[in-house]
């Protein structure tokens, strides 16, 4: 029924404002917004909250005022530095991380996706941390010669 006569805008504010409130009802401990390219994303919410005259900070920032965040463009552009002409879009991403994603675009799928790759993003970081430090030190002793 939501779908054939919407919800207005004012609507959806305040149902995200009492889901979020249930979750953690003294809004002590702030979500974690996820996404990928997530200033885009960010930038619909704080909109969102303005026109609803609401306080986007109330519900999504911390104690320093940043709305905090993980995006996966930014992990997939760390990850795959070296990769000439990659294109960085979910689906790109997706793609070198051996992730199926299907009807990109397609907001429930594109929130799977995004799921997926940053799950794939954790795995691979703990995974790589005795090479990361064997790294740093290899590249002292490339420097440095005693």
């Amino acid at each position: 029924e939501d779908l054939i006569q919407g919800k207005t805008i004012q609507q959806v504010c305040t149902d995200l404002m009492m889901d979020l409130k249930n979750a953690s009802p003294s809004f002590r401990k702030k979500p974690i917004i996820v996404g990928h390219n997530i200033p885009f994303d960010i930038s619909f919410l704080e909109m969102m909250f303005k026109i609803c005259k609401k306080d986007i900070g109330t519900v999504f920032a911390n104690s320093n005022g940043v709305i905090s965040h993980i995006d996966t463009m930014q992990l997939s552009k760390l990850k795959w530095i070296k990769e000439k002409d990659m294109k960085f879009n979910l689906e790109s991403c997706c793609n070198k991380a051996g992730i199926e994603i299907h009807d990109a675009h397609n907001a429930e799928n594109d929130i799977l996706a995004t799921k997926q790759l940053l799950v794939y993003h954790i795995n691979t970081m703990r995974a790589n941390e005795v090479v990361h430090s064997e790294l740093k030190e290899d590249r002292f002793r490339d420097h440095f010669q005693f």
